[in-house]
């Protein structure tokens, strides 16, 4: 008789089974590249936007039939795209050519687009201010703002270096996290730092220093929409003597201190809107998802595509068990986590739902090891028939 040792953490709602779908949208000319990216609208989450190099589609119906929207006047390759949480209607473009970059932006569904912000550049980075969304921060060399939808731009104080990642914080977009990158030290290795601003970018303060092996890193940072001195950070680490770690770190002091709970790359961090203990990272080796903010993770991406390089990621903002995935080379996803399929210990009864547990046929028993609890729960499943 062989018996089964399965390890619960032992949270309020603690998610151990998750049974995932996932099913190719749209493939685009080339699969799905590096620079290309996905955007979903706030309000209809049905209404979707994936870039294909120069080219932009939309789907109106959740991804399962596409549109191409003319952009005959969009100059260079899209790497951006932005929608007005207010008016969906207006959205922008960011697109880069050689050492050219640009915003270009619609107002009417991306029937029409104006160019309204021309430079050089190498990086380039679109935020709007969910309250007014007349206030947009840009990333190019440095640090731009524009009060007035796009239609002029002023350099806010300078980022201390080159700019890497910006985020806004959901609850006061008045508060800024910007990754910058200095110049190199010796042996190639660059000092990425954390910078946070309370004033829309007007002063900053260094919270973290970050180090890489990789010219042109970027560091990602998510920030918890419930508790927002909550942040997520993915760093290429560079550990002396030259060893590489990639990780994964979080705060949730705003920054003042940091805790590793992955070692991946991650090039994209989603918080579930609805319960921000759910984080979904998509990284260069496949997508993964953590259900108790960062303390284990399960990888969604086993055996579904090979050696998956995740290049960008949405949640759905109404049923964020529903991801939209771009992986390099293969194609935009639309990926369901299966919400059902959630073991949730209660403590006033001391009592396990299980709703979606496989055991093999040749099993009589099972036995459950709870963290944290004395015994183990002890099950008969000799009366369970395979299906």
């Amino acid at each position: 008789m062989k018996n089964f040792f399965i390890l619960l953490y032992l949270l309020v709602f603690s998610n151990t089974v998750y049974a995932t779908q996932w099913e190719r949208v749209a493939s685009g000319r080339g699969g799905f590249g590096e620079n290309d990216t996905i955007a979903i609208s706030p309000h209809n989450p049905n209404t979707l936007y994936f870039t294909d190099a120069d080219l932009l589609y939309q789907s109106k119906d959740g991804g399962e039939h596409w549109e191409q929207l003319e952009t005959a006047n969009v100059e260079g390759v899209i790497n951006g795209i932005v929608i007005n949480p207010q008016n969906t209607a207006i959205i922008y473009l960011t697109t880069r050519d050689d050492s050219t970059v640009r915003v270009f932006k619609s107002e009417d569904n991306g029937i029409s687009w104006v160019k309204k912000y021309e430079n050089t550049g190498y990086l380039i980075q679109l935020r709007i201010n969910p309250y007014n969304p007349n206030i947009l921060y840009f990333l190019n060399y440095g640090f731009l703002k524009s009060v007035d939808g796009g239609d002029n731009w002023e350099n806010a104080s300078p980022s201390p270096y080159s700019p890497s990642f910006l985020a806004v914080n959901p609850q006061n977009p008045n508060t800024l996290y910007l990754s910058t990158n200095d110049t190199p030290f010796s042996g190639g290795v660059r000092a990425y730092e954390l910078h946070k601003s309370i004033d829309q970018g007007q002063t900053w303060v260094l919270k973290a220093n970050f180090y890489s092996t990789l010219l042109g890193a970027n560091l990602p940072i998510a920030v918890d929409p419930h508790h927002p001195n909550t942040l997520y950070v993915s760093e290429e680490h560079y550990n002396p003597p030259r060893e590489y770690e990639p990780r994964v770190s979080k705060s949730t002091d705003g920054g003042e201190t940091w805790e590793t709970i992955h070692h991946i790359a991650a090039d994209n961090i989603v918080i579930d809107p609805h319960n921000p203990e759910i984080v979904y990272l998509g990284a260069r080796t496949g997508l993964y998802r953590s259900a108790n903010g960062g303390k284990t993770w399960t990888e969604l991406s086993t055996d579904v595509i090979s050696q998956p390089n995740i290049r960008s990621m949405v949640i759905n903002p109404h049923h964020p068990e529903i991801l939209f995935v771009g992986v390099q080379d293969s194609g935009l996803y639309r990926v369901v986590t299966d919400s059902d399929c959630v073991a949730t210990y209660h403590s006033a009864q001391n009592t396990v739902d299980i709703p979606c547990l496989r055991i093999d046929n040749d099993s009589s028993m099972l036995n459950i090891e709870l963290t944290g609890h004395e015994s183990d729960l002890r099950f008969d499943v000799s009366g369970i028939q395979a299906r």
